[in-house]
């Protein structure tokens, strides 16, 4: 690939990415401004509901936040009630974030939120359009697992 067609191909992805979280996330974050939340703290709360509980530690590598930021967004989860914080049993400096019933209540209508807006979104696109909308989407999780950081 030449130097021109890298920085062609660059700058698409750059856009692409860009656009289709402006494009699909435009709404969720109306909704999540209603509860005083960003994205992140719905990446927070989703985590948990697939993990149970996370260390704090680990919690900003997976959502690729610095561990100051990641505490500030646990903090205002907290304050909301959707979150707890739990000392581990076998080292009171690890502190594991867990969800608690109000946070779990909260995932549940957001991700019901989530997926009227993406049908909503996705219900504009003809049935071609839509097959290969997936299509492209299955290629693009291949290419990208093998970019993946070892």
């Amino acid at each position: 690939m030449t130097n021109n067609e890298m920085e062609n191909l660059i700058e698409d992805v750059s856009f692409i990415v860009h656009d289709l979280t402006r494009k699909a996330y435009a709404k969720i974050d109306e909704y999540l401004k209603e509860f005083g939340l960003v994205r992140s703290h719905a990446a927070i709360l989703r985590l948990l509901k697939i993990n149970n509980e996370i260390p704090m530690s680990e919690l900003s590598e997976k959502i690729q936040v610095t561990k100051p930021n990641v505490t500030l967004l646990i903090d205002k989860l907290e304050k909301l009630g959707y979150v707890k914080r739990v000392n581990a049993s076998h080292d009171r400096r690890i502190i594991f974030i867990k969800l608690s019933n109000v946070g779990d209540e909260f995932v549940e209508s957001y991700v019901k939120k989530l997926h009227s807006y993406f049908t909503i979104m996705f219900s504009k696109l003809n049935s071609e359009d839509l097959g290969s909308f997936k299509s492209n989407i299955s290629s693009l999780k291949e290419l990208l697992s093998k970019l993946e950081e070892e």
